[in-house]
């Protein structure tokens, strides 16, 4: 909740000082449909030794989110998004926030370039075998584990306009690792992760496709 109340008070002092000059904006939402590529999992490695499935590189999200445009080029947009995978031994669940702050320039071909700031929560579940529960016996052995870990990321996005959708390509970098952590375990020599992303998108303006 913390970490989305300073995107939504980032994107606020986004729009605050780009309408300093009174300029005047549109208004859209719209929803993204994405798929990112994540090339270094480390956690990949532990999953390997302990002969469970390793995370994909490829993740699709979808997203929903707000813009505006102003008058002198200038666009920012917020959005919030959930995505992830499931195979036969692990499931892993995601949840991006994104914030974007850019130029977009008008004519014959129409695109924008700027930068994009995004927040990605992961939260990994894994089982090695079925383990036995016996409501009679209080002794439950477990084979199972419920990982989390949190990403800040940083890059820079590039999209073409279409009528009242974009195409978008962009690429992030992890600002710091962070340790893979868990609310059921003690975890001891925790793995750093450091996350890298290339990410495709399509926006579609819900407000466009209405006019």
């Amino acid at each position: 909740m913390k970490t989305k109340t300073l995107f939504l008070a980032l994107f606020l002092c986004s729009c605050a000082i780009l309408q300093g000059q009174e300029n005047t904006f549109s208004a859209n939402y719209y929803f993204k449909p994405s798929i990112a590529y994540y090339h270094n999992f480390k956690v990949n490695d532990f999953l390997s030794d302990i002969k469970t499935n390793s995370l994909p590189p490829l993740l699709p999200t979808i997203a929903v989110g707000f813009q505006l445009g102003f008058d002198n080029g200038f666009t920012t947009s917020l959005d919030l998004g959930f995505g992830g995978c499931v195979n036969k031994k692990t499931t892993l669940t995601m949840m991006p926030i994104n914030l974007f702050l850019g130029y977009s320039f008008k004519g014959k071909y129409p695109f924008s370039i700027g930068g994009n700031l995004s927040y990605n929560y992961f939260r990994l579940h894994s089982y090695l075998n079925k383990s036995i529960f016996n409501f009679k016996d209080p002794m439950v052995n477990t084979s199972s584990f419920d990982l989390f870990n949190h990403q800040l990321l940083v890059g820079i996005m590039f999209a073409y306009a279409f009528r009242w959708d974009n195409l978008a390509i962009g690429y992030d970098v992890g600002v710091l690792p962070q340790n893979w952590h868990s609310s059921e375990l003690i975890i001891e020599n925790p793995i750093k992760e450091r996350v890298h992303r290339l990410y495709f998108s399509w926006t579609v303006f819900i407000d466009k496709i209405a006019k």
